[in-house]
């Protein structure tokens, strides 16, 4: 019997420290851009999806990855900017008010046509004015000869004087090629979504549970005995059991049972499966199941028909093959059971039950490819319908035994 208890405890530590570690495991992230720009016609800032490029479906196609990105909890959104850009060829403080229009119109049609809400802490807003920066940029790329009078565009003063220098600089034949072909790609709006996706390297990687159990281990010496309830001497008020088919699912489990009031009693279950074969074989389980019991007319104790209320919750991993594996971080699930339990000699049962209930969880999907679990999506799964079955061998003990057992 104290290897029933021994057992009883080590699942008990393992449970706590598999939570623990679900807390304290460091997610790897990802960092993401979504963005959309368009452009405008010289001194307007209403966006027209019909100018030039400026096509429906490209904002549109921006708008369903946005929605697809806040849809799903695994994504973060870091921050949100929009920007606004002039030509230089006009008032330099002008200039800079209309890009600041383009950029608030671009905002103002996506949460009118998308419902494109971020969250206000995240936006920010950059006015490029003139944009002489992309301005030089794009000059020096372009096909506009004469080197020697690119690099002038670079002094700082030159930014002031924006159309008034490129005039001076520049001959008609190339102030044409700038008005043509350089100019209109400065008068833009856009937005950028930086975002990050968590990912998972490895299934169940991170931190080791192992130094949680190291640390539980020394505390357990120090348990105050007073706080446990008062067991009677000669009746059997306290059981350990364990359920077979849960064994035969290579799944280790073990209960507890204590009756703390006439036909009530209370069971605490636990299921530990650890199992995996690298790369493509996970089975692990860790779960728990505490359960309130009202029993019929019995004879005697751990006998008879009874109903109970159970809830429960855990941790699981399954992954048969390379191609999809499931990571759950936690499960919660209640319900109801119904069992019978028999005498199966002098000092055994044998218990029956079944449970129905409603389950809830989040899980992630992933595969293996490359030397690499790569994630895919996160999944919300909720269910109705049969929860646990139970064919349990039981060992019901007397009060004395226990007492002598732990010492008291």
């Amino acid at each position: 019997m104290k290897a029933f208890i021994s057992i009883f405890l080590f699942l008990l530590i393992e449970l706590h420290a598999c939570i623990l570690w679900g807390q304290e495991r460091q997610v790897k992230q990802r960092d993401s851009l979504l963005n959309v720009e368009i452009s405008f016609p010289v001194c307007g800032h209403k966006v027209d999806t019909c100018f030039q490029a400026n096509g429906a479906a490209d904002i549109n196609s921006f708008l369903r990855q946005w929605h697809t990105i806040t849809s799903d909890t695994i994504n973060i959104v870091d921050k949100v900017t929009f920007s606004g850009s002039s030509s230089p060829d006009g008032n330099l403080e002008l200039n800079k008010q209309l890009a600041s229009l383009r950029m608030k119109s671009l905002e103002t049609y996506l949460r009118q046509n998308g419902n494109f809400l971020p969250e206000k802490e995240k936006v920010e807003y950059i006015n490029k004015g003139s944009n002489w920066s992309e301005l030089v940029r794009m000059i020096e790329l372009s096909s506009i000869p004469d080197s020697e009078k690119h690099t002038l565009l670079r002094d700082k003063q030159s930014k002031t004087l924006c159309d008034k220098v490129l005039r001076c600089i520049y001959d008609k034949e190339a102030w044409n090629v700038l008005c043509d072909s350089i100019f209109p790609s400065l008068r833009t709006a856009a937005v950028n979504v930086y975002w990050h996706e968590k990912y998972i390297q490895a299934p169940l990687g991170g931190k080791t549970y192992n130094s949680s159990i190291n640390q539980l281990v020394p505390l357990l010496p120090q348990l105050d005995t007073s706080l446990l309830p008062f067991i009677p001497d000669k009746e059997p008020r306290f059981a350990v059991k364990t359920n077979l088919l849960y064994l035969a699912a290579m799944a280790l489990n073990i209960e507890g049972e204590y009756y703390f009031a006439p036909r009530w009693s209370g069971n605490l279950e636990f299921q530990y499966a650890w199992w995996h074969k690298r790369p493509s074989f996970f089975y692990r389980l860790a779960a728990v199941s505490p359960e309130a019991r009202y029993w019929f007319l019995q004879k005697e104790a751990f006998s008879g028909h009874y109903v109970g209320a159970f809830v429960g919750g855990g941790l699981y991993e399954f992954m048969f093959q390379k191609s999809h594996g499931l990571q759950g971080e936690f499960y919660i699930a209640g319900g109801l059971s119904y069992g019978y339990m028999m005498p199966i000699g002098k000092k055994l049962r044998l218990e029956f039950s079944i449970g129905v209930g409603y389950m809830m969880t989040y899980y992630r999907d992933y595969y293996y490819d490359a030397n690499c679990y790569v994630y895919r999506q996160t999944r919300k799964f909720s269910y109705f319908g049969p929860m646990k079955a139970k064919v349990a061998l039981v060992v019901p003990l007397r009060g004395d035994k226990i007492k002598k057992w732990l010492g008291l």
